[in-house]
């Protein structure tokens, strides 16, 4: 059963999840190359039964003919709380440093095609993808409509990928991660940005971000105090907290954008592995001064033993050369 346990002399909350140490590649290992990738339409046994999928009409559920396909993870961080608990568990605190690990966590395969990362699909592909993110935040949210279940208060959607970024499978998948109480690091966040007033409507000043691109609705910034090398923030221009309320009819523009910031980075970085990550706001409350985004993380080198020990971030690349560099690689959109 995974844990939360609270170091009472640093405030740090660490995940405690042994089941994770069976995934196959989870310790970093190579994979054998004969294996059946478990996320390969026919495959399907090899995963839990989907919660969800874009599939043709008439398609049954578990069927290969899947487009996207959303399971819940084999080797899970958190375990699902049991059906029927009516109390929504707290985080762990000095009153009680351990508590169950209860949350969801489930995989979304991106695509078919195994060799294809997302950058490589068509815009349609990457926006049937966004879809099912925002489709899976509306479900897990409309869990506090049932009493006999904990709500779901606090998701984050990533994807990690190549082995650098954390991924232990080779195909192109992102993960949905669920917590019944908002984690210490992303609620400071939100509280700093009520702080700040209701007149603010960013997570960061636009003065504080180097524009690559502006789309109608959307835009790619580089922050000016980055932490990785060609580090790109995409966020809605309207400010809009929760990415579940995202017009349907604006996915296609983000997910164009998308992939022509990843198609630069690819150019630039020479297809870094890298880390996506969906920042947004908790399910059940509306956080003023705050926009939900997703964050580009490449991952082209490693913290070492200071940024591990003090915190202290080293960006050995100045934002405004990296988006220089950036921005003359958007012209190369394949």
């Amino acid at each position: 059963m995974p844990e939360f346990r609270l170091d009472c002399a640093t405030g740090q909350v660490v995940l405690m999840a042994p089941e994770r140490e069976a995934r196959e590649g989870g310790l970093g290992e190579p994979l054998d190359p004969r294996r059946h990738c478990p996320f390969c339409p026919g495959s399907e046994a090899l995963t839990p039964h989907e919660v969800a999928a874009r599939r043709p009409p008439g398609s049954p559920a578990n069927a290969p003919d899947w487009q996207v396909r959303v399971f819940a993870n084999r080797y899970p961080a958190v375990a699902a709380p049991p059906e029927e608990t009516r109390d929504t568990p707290a985080p762990p605190g000095p009153a009680q440093p351990t508590v169950p690990g209860w949350g969801w966590h489930e995989v979304v395969v991106e695509t078919r095609h195994h060799p294809l990362g997302l950058a490589d699909l068509p815009v349609e592909e990457i926006r049937w993808v966004l879809e099912i993110w925002r489709a899976r935040l509306c479900a897990l949210r409309d869990l506090g409509n049932d009493p006999r279940q904990p709500r779901c208060e606090w998701v984050q959607v990533f994807k990690n990928s190549g082995p650098k970024a954390g991924a232990s499978q080779p195909h192109a998948h992102s993960q949905i991660f669920g917590l019944p109480f908002v984690p210490a690091g992303p609620a400071a966040e939100y509280d700093q940005a009520a702080d700040r007033g209701p007149g603010t409507t960013s997570p960061l000043p636009l003065d504080e971000t180097l524009c690559l691109l502006q789309t109608e609705h959307y835009r790619a910034s580089c922050p000016r105090v980055s932490r990785f090398m060609y580090e790109v923030h995409l966020h809605p221009l309207r400010p809009e907290c929760q990415f579940a309320q995202e017009p349907l009819a604006q996915l296609f523009e983000l997910a164009a954008l998308l992939r022509r910031v990843l198609q630069a980075l690819n150019s630039t970085a020479n297809t870094p592995d890298y880390n996506l990550i969906l920042h947004t706001a908790p399910l059940h409350r509306m956080v003023r001064g705050w926009r939900w985004r997703l964050e580009i993380l490449p991952r082209l080198y490693s913290w070492g033993g200071l940024e591990l020990g003090s915190g202290l971030v080293v960006n050995p690349l100045l934002p405004e050369q990296a988006c220089h560099r950036l921005r003359a690689n958007l012209s190369l959109e394949r």
